[in-house]
């Protein structure tokens, strides 16, 4: 859209928002650059992405009006494909759970199989972590856009159990509410101690 539809967001009273998603970089940094300068103009908080990868890791954080609750929102993008992990940590980047690792069967055949790497998701509680000082209410948004939600599939209306992993380790974390995007159908919603994601 173009950057005018900023105040349209605004009017809307919409305040907070996760940029760590598959169209974020539609346009190539220099657009991510462009809507992050719009949003912050329009006084839209963001996550999940910044003109740095420091910066898409760091908490977008707000005040709710009249009270003292500090809000914290963490946001992770997740796809099939690793084409946007930042390969410059000092470029527009946005916060990455990797979702392939490559796996040899016991017949030596190499299969491609869904789930987060260890180390991004070692990342994302350390993010938690910190976010988690410095705020009363702590959102992680964990985008789920993988190829399994595509029809070839079937309509997969559960998350998949390698998915799950990621969610769980969110609020194991700290995180208070954990929001999964993306997927093209309606999921459940799980208490897990005592946390909704």
């Amino acid at each position: 859209a173009p950057k005018e539809f900023r105040w349209e967001l605004a009017r809307t009273g919409i305040n907070l928002v996760s940029q760590a998603n598959n169209h974020a970089l539609d346009f190539g940094p220099e657009g991510l650059k462009e809507c992050l300068w719009a949003l912050d103009h329009a006084q839209i908080t963001h996550a999940g992405a910044g003109t740095t990868l420091a910066e898409a890791h760091a908490p977008g954080t707000m005040e709710v009006a009249g009270h003292k609750t500090h809000i914290a929102l963490l946001s992770y993008m997740r796809y099939w494909t690793a084409k946007y992990r930042s390969k410059d940590p000092n470029a527009p980047s946005l916060a990455t759970i990797d979702p392939a690792v490559i796996l040899v069967a016991k017949d030596g055949k190499v299969e491609k199989a869904e789930g987060p790497l260890e180390s991004d998701i070692d990342t994302m509680e350390d993010d938690i972590l910190l976010a988690r000082r410095k705020s009363d209410l702590l959102l992680v948004s964990l985008p789920n856009h993988d190829v399994s939600h595509h029809r070839a599939y079937g309509i997969q209306d559960t998350t998949p159990p390698n998915e799950e992993i990621m969610f769980r380790r969110a609020i194991e974390a700290g995180a208070d509410l954990v929001l999964g995007t993306g997927p093209h159908v309606l999921r459940g919603i799980e208490l897990y101690k005592g946390r909704p994601i």
